[in-house]
């Protein structure tokens, strides 16, 4: 993250810019005072948020007028409620639902000695020894506010930024999927999907826990070696799409276990109402793309649950030693650990490559947030490692440059998937180093969301 400032010519802070990856969020603002040339906040100004490369502002051009009378930051938008963080060296910050304003209705508090301008619409510059200090208490209390403690940032620049705790994400349009465990029983969750996996009613389970803020229940999936290798839940979309974001949350207990395989986003030409077959089989180009996000344990070289890779099939993926196509593992060369004890958001981005007059172009692209970071982006051009049939890595400079994902000969195979799945194997136990007799292995899901646009990590709830 960037910071970048704006001062007036006489030193007067007026605007803060937030650069992230996806955009920039542009806060100007001006202090504010009553009647009684009391300072009562800061007034934001125009411009609030701007998606880079799109020139669009995903955030209404508004100003606060000291006193919350505007509260509406979504452009075309229902008004998005505020709640007061509190008095930070002097000035006043609320957090909205689409990024951070500042100063609504700001309670009293003991006035400040130094010049005032007057009216309360007025600004006042800053002593020439103070704005330093004034500058680094705003941007530090703007930081230390923007962290959440349930798995990442809200971004300003993502659909979830719009919809506090989820609530009412599965309305927008953009969303596809949308399952946060909170509505009825297994059998009402269940039915939402177009398959279940749950041999003996034992595996799948609803229980207590959620991500901060966003519920209190979350899907419970356990896997008993020598019983059960899992369970899962599949949904097959009515219509495909050539780009999808799948975020969701994860938490392993602190205990954790090695696992097999894991949630998985592709597509299937024909759509089936249940997860195909196909390990060891390479596509045919128009048939199959499926991209596993999967704790592995390498071996044993990584403790449990391991790190995070996608596993991936697709018609151009290398042939494995053994002449079998089996899936392509899919890293960064420092790949990130799987965190246990705590949820983690992760979403999976996955753009299917387009076919032009000449055939299938090498436009597709592979990337992952873990807790609204990014960790990995794979297209054309990306620097990799060697290449074999068990995969690459993606590294920061040096290797050659990657030839580009070709995940498709034909238009009519689409992103039309999701799988749940917790699918753990005695003999992938085995590979990691363990002996039987076997734990249990156990991993807790939530808030899982599938959209045409990038979903983000969970907003934090707003204060009634």
């Amino acid at each position: 993250m960037t910071y970048a400032y704006t001062f007036d010519a006489a030193g007067q802070l007026t605007g803060l810019h937030h650069h992230t990856s996806g955009g920039t969020m542009r806060q100007s603002f001006a202090y504010s005072y009553d009647n009684a040339g009391i300072r009562t906040g800061v007034v934001e100004g125009s411009g609030d948020l701007v998606h880079l490369g799109r020139g669009e502002p995903s955030v209404g051009d508004r100003a606060a007028d000291g006193r919350g009378a505007d509260p509406d930051l979504r452009r075309g938008g229902p008004a998005s409620q505020t709640s007061g963080l509190g008095w930070h060296d002097g000035l006043y910050l609320r957090r909205a639902e689409c990024g951070w304003r500042s100063g609504a209705e700001a309670p009293p508090r003991p006035a400040e000695t130094g010049a005032r301008n007057g009216s309360s619409s007025h600004q006042r510059s800053l002593a020439q020894g103070d704005w330093p200090m004034r500058l680094v208490a705003v941007l530090g209390a703007l930081i230390a506010l923007a962290i959440t403690q349930h798995g990442g940032m809200a971004q300003p620049d993502t659909i979830a930024a719009l919809y506090p705790a989820d609530r009412g994400i599965g309305s927008d349009p953009r969303v596809l999927l949308a399952e946060d465990f909170e509505e009825g029983t297994l059998d009402d969750v269940s039915a939402r999907w177009t398959e279940t996996s749950n041999a003996d009613g034992k595996p799948l389970s609803l229980a207590s826990g959620s991500p901060d803020g966003a519920g209190a229940q979350c899907l419970q999936v356990t896997a008993t070696p020598g019983v059960n290798t899992g369970g899962h839940l599949y949904r097959a979309l009515e219509a495909g799409v050539d780009e999808a974001f799948l975020r969701f949350y994860v938490r392993f207990p602190e205990d954790a276990g090695y696992i097999h395989h894991f949630v998985t986003l592709g597509g299937y030409q024909p759509s089936t109402p249940w997860p195909q077959g196909g390990a060891g089989e390479r596509p045919a180009g128009d048939d199959r793309i499926t991209v596993g996000i999967e704790p592995t344990g390498s071996d044993g070289a990584h403790p449990p649950p391991g790190i995070w890779n996608f596993y991936a099939y697709w018609h151009e993926m290398k042939t494995s030693a053994d002449g079998r196509s089996w899936g392509n593992a899919i890293r960064p060369a420092e790949p990130p650990p799987v965190a246990a004890g705590r949820w983690q958001c992760v979403e999976v981005g996955l753009k299917l490559n387009s076919i032009g007059p000449e055939g299938p172009r090498r436009d597709g692209e592979l990337r992952l947030w873990l807790d609204g970071e990014p960790v990995l982006a794979v297209r054309a051009g990306t620097p990799r490692g060697p290449w074999t049939g068990m995969g690459l890595e993606a590294l920061d400079s040096g290797g050659k440059p990657f030839e580009g994902f070709s995940f498709r000969t034909s238009e009519d195979l689409k992103i039309n998937f999701v799988w749940l799945m917790h699918y753990v194997t005695e003999s992938a136990l085995e590979r990691n180093g363990l002996h039987p007799p076997f734990d249990p292995v156990t991993v807790w899901l939530d808030n899982v969301v599938l959209a045409t646009e990038r979903v983000g990590p969970i907003a934090p709830p707003v204060a009634p």
